[in-house]
């Protein structure tokens, strides 16, 4: 005879078949998919933004940068800013680009107050701020002078040492640090031209009238090679000096048209660069009876950095 289950039975029965399929279930292996994690790849090696401002009130602003690879593409923008109360208002803007690296300086003339730079380095979607110290600018007065020999002729508005615009420096280094442009080139050009360098005319005390502040310059256009240090946007520059010829200053500058030079230089926003240095790059290994630095020792110190 068959058993029947009373109803005490075929409920136990049906729990037990319950946690069976939910041991089943549990057990059974399944395969979760992650989404990926994706991690952002910092571009920049290194970077540097810096403001100085000397005593007669000109910023030297720079910029600099390294990428972690030599074909990472970089762009900076640089604004110089002012304190107004408690805001920083923006005077001045500039921006660059490189690849691998950057470098960026310009000279900007201010008034007193505060001043700090705000930067940004963008390397396609990965954007990095900088800030500078802040400097703070407070003008000088100045005596006139009863030498006969000083007069607003030997300065340039820009603060440029017209009469002695190519000044010893006792190491490479110190030429590379004082100039804002480094690069290789070839003269295409020399011409003689008279260049007023002020920013705005100023008038004689006495009588009112507008002083006449041109001066005799030799002007070189080159056409650009190789750019160590600053920015050239065009393939010629024009770069300035002196006229040596029309002053009393000793030892002009031997430049000749066709011939390819190392050249370092002064950037001014309302003139033509101003030459520092420029020595044959034929004779880059050789210094010269009066300087002792060399374009060899030049370009070493660049690509080492």
């Amino acid at each position: 005879m068959k058993s029947i289950k009373t109803n005490a039975e075929l409920k136990t029965s049906k729990i037990i078949a319950f946690l069976l399929c939910a041991v089943c279930i549990l057990c059974t292996p399944v395969a979760l998919s992650a989404a990926p994690i994706t991690k952002t790849v910092h571009p920049f090696k290194s970077y540097q933004v810096s403001l100085t401002i000397d005593a007669t009130g000109k910023a030297n602003i720079k910029i600099s940068a390294q990428a972690v690879s030599k074909r990472t593409a970089m762009r900076a923008a640089v604004t110089l800013q002012k304190k107004n109360e408690n805001l920083w208002t923006d005077v001045k803007s500039w921006s660059g680009s490189g690849t691998g690296s950057i470098r960026l300086s310009k000279k900007y003339t201010v008034s007193d107050g505060s001043y700090r730079i705000k930067a940004a380095l963008k390397s396609g979607a990965v954007q990095k701020k900088l800030y500078s110290k802040k400097s703070i600018y407070k003008s000088q007065p100045t005596e006139p002078s009863d030498d006969p020999t000083t007069s607003s002729n030997q300065i340039e508005a820009d603060g440029q040492i017209s009469v002695s615009d190519h000044p010893a420096y006792n190491t490479a280094s110190d030429l590379i640090n004082a100039s804002d442009l480094v690069f290789t080139g070839t003269v295409e050009s020399i011409q003689k031209e008279m260049l007023n360098v002020r920013h705005e005319p100023e008038k004689d005390s006495a009588t009112g009238m507008e002083i006449s502040d041109s001066l005799p310059y030799i002007v070189y256009t080159i056409r650009v090679s190789t750019v160590y240090k600053g920015m050239i946007e065009t393939d010629t520059i024009r770069l300035k000096h002196i006229d040596t010829s029309m002053t009393l200053s000793a030892d002009p500058i031997l430049i000749a048209e066709n011939s390819s030079y190392l050249f370092t230089a002064a950037a001014f926003e309302h003139s033509y660069a101003s030459l520092l240095y420029a020595s044959d790059l034929k004779q880059a290994d050789e210094a010269s009876e009066n300087d002792t630095i060399t374009p060899a020792q030049i370009i070493a110190l660049f690509e080492q950095s």
